[in-house]
């Protein structure tokens, strides 16, 4: 055959033979339940589900498969027809179940069937159970979500960006751990408040962060609200979930002693832009790059395997300060550590270990807390080798002496005022049960540009653990 009829034929089998590629539907389609409208009673806004859309489409070039909104939405809708990377739900929900205006879906009503990872932002959905489901052995790999209430915008648009940034070069139907890392970076890196309340689940493990069930553990959570709200009342401790939840407004209750009302507190300037340390670990990688990415998630550590850890939270402590001297740094001054939550790995005999701890660090002036949910704040995640994750964002303050305490409300009023936001953004069918408050200050989030001030304010904290934040001198709440 003559060379130049053999070069033909080779370029020609070269076009015709179809190259082997790495993405396709099955990868490259995403489906979202939009589920905002609830007949005026407990409306939410889909602005995170908008938010999932845009950033999927335009930063990681998905495609929409489908997108049903409020009254749309069925039983049926969360079960394609053609294979999708991730199905996307906001609304509300309750123990192991997904609420919509026209029905709801419990966990045994999912299949799973052409879903590779099934997303929840709703209350109370991703329980234990999960670990177990049926739909991993339809092709699911995880299933992400919250064990305890979650929160409307601004706080799920927020968690939605960082997610989808830490996706960025993951693989959807490689290592389902990738997921659940980036996952909890997610919420961890947003705040102490939703670090504490994410969960997931893959086949015959189920990872969730929070307080042991052991009083004898050290790990137990409740010191912190004493350390920084005095002893909350059991009784309402007790009373967080309704007989027969039904969607209402959640009515918002307190139990708390009015005091401390009127006192004064020292004007603050926050005088310089977030200060996003590029602190390096052990692989070389930045954990926090600036500003901007710390907020965003954008550098973070996947373990090659998930470890239990061998050692205590005060242990925990001393790896950070260890990991801070080996790279230079220290913390600052008037940082306080804030919380320790352990985070578990539950197998199928329902066993449970620790695999990571999660400390945060906030800001005290004056003896009062400094807090906002993505304002100044230090926070480290600790895995068996060490620190894992680090978010360092801490701006310059100028205190410039102490404000007259006129015109404040006392916590009573404020949070009256503060009542019909707490319901708007509250996930849950439940009711809200304000335990205690504290006066503090309001750190500015860090999307805030140029010369702010640290607001005086009351933190009001709910009976399992959330902390809302609500302007001394309007009631406003604060984000």
């Amino acid at each position: 055959m003559n060379k130049y009829i053999r070069l033909i034929l080779a370029v020609s089998l070269i076009i015709l033979v179809p190259c082997s590629v790495t993405a396709g539907p099955y990868l490259s389609w995403f489906r979202i339940l939009g589920s905002g409208d609830y007949g005026g009673s407990g409306d939410l806004s889909n602005s995170d589900a908008d938010l999932f859309q845009n950033l999927m489409t335009g930063n990681l070039s998905y495609n929409l498969e489908n997108r049903f909104d409020d009254g749309n939405i069925s039983k049926k809708s969360f079960s394609p027809n053609s294979e999708v990377g991730f199905l996307y739900f906001t609304g509300h929900g309750s123990n192991g179940t997904a609420h919509f205006l026209n029905g709801q879906l419990s966990s045994t009503e999912f299949s799973g069937k052409n879903v590779t990872h099934m997303m929840f932002a709703s209350c109370l959905t991703v329980q234990p159970l999960w670990k177990s489901h049926g739909c991993f052995d339809n092709g699911t790999k995880t299933v992400l979500g919250y064990h305890k209430v979650s929160y409307d915008a601004p706080v799920d648009d927020d968690i939605v960006g960082k997610f989808i940034g830490n996706i960025t070069n993951l693989d959807p139907l490689g290592d389902p751990g990738k997921f659940v890392e980036a996952w909890k970076k997610a919420n961890t890196s947003y705040s102490a408040d939703m670090g504490s309340r994410w969960s997931a689940a893959v086949k015959g493990q189920y990872f969730s962060a929070g307080t042991s069930d052991d009083s004898s553990d050290d790990t137990s959570e409740d010191e912190w609200w004493d350390d920084w709200f005095g002893a909350a009342s059991s009784d309402s401790a007790n009373q967080t979930r309704l007989q027969n939840p039904v969607f209402i407004e959640p009515e918002v209750c307190y139990s708390f002693q009015a005091s401390k009302a009127n006192q004064a507190v020292s004007l603050v300037q926050v005088t310089g832009s977030p200060s996003g340390k590029s602190i390096r670990l052990n692989s070389g990688r930045a954990a926090t790059k600036s500003s901007s990415s710390a907020a965003n998630g954008a550098y973070i550590e996947f373990p090659d395997s998930i470890e239990p850890v061998a050692f205590s939270a005060q242990e925990a402590y001393g790896r950070i300060l260890e990991f801070l001297a080996v790279n230079s740094q220290e913390l600052p001054s008037d940082a306080e550590l804030f919380r320790t939550v352990p985070i578990y790995l539950e197998d199928e005999s329902g066993a449970r270990t620790i695999i990571n701890f999660y400390l945060i660090f906030k800001r005290v002036i004056d003896g009062r807390l400094a807090a906002g949910a993505s304002g100044d704040g230090i926070s480290f995640l600790v895995g068996s080798e060490g620190v894992i994750s680090c978010t360092w964002l801490w701006r310059d303050i100028d205190i410039q002496g102490p404000d007259k305490a006129e015109n404040r409300l006392d916590p009573v009023a404020a949070l009256t005022n503060a009542s019909s936001e707490i319901s708007r953004i509250t996930k849950g069918t439940d009711t809200v049960h304000i335990v205690a408050c504290s006066a503090g200050y309001f750190s500015p989030s860090y999307k805030q540009g140029g010369t702010v001030a640290y607001v005086p304010c009351w933190h009001f904290l709910t009976a399992d653990g959330y902390i809302f934040h609500a302007d001394m001198k309007t009631g406003k709440l604060l984000f």
